[in-house]
């Protein structure tokens, strides 16, 4: 029985507890989506940060695409980039 159809069946929140405490659901925040979300982080305050700097003469709009694009870039060129490695190199 999962989680789902033990839950549906417990009746009560003590019954729900007990059985989410056996083991059997994942956690979502792990090592590497926690390192994952801080990088993402981290490429977004970089690319706001160049396209403000680098950007200085132009509107707000195109600063803003520029960070877009940047962001952008670095996230497929790092983060997506490795995802698909792992796929293409599975099979």
């Amino acid at each position: 029985m999962n989680y789902i159809e033990a839950s549906f069946f417990a009746g009560n929140a003590d019954n729900i507890n007990k059985i989410s405490a056996m083991g059997n659901e994942k956690t979502v925040l792990t090592q590497v989506s926690i390192v994952s979300l801080a990088v993402t982080a981290v490429y977004a305050v970089g690319a706001f940060i160049f396209a403000y700097t680098v950007g200085k003469s132009q509107s707000r709009i195109d600063k803003l695409i520029i960070a877009w694009l940047v962001f952008d870039a670095l996230i497929h060129f790092t983060l997506v980039s490795v995802i698909m490695m792992r796929f293409i190199t599975y099979f």
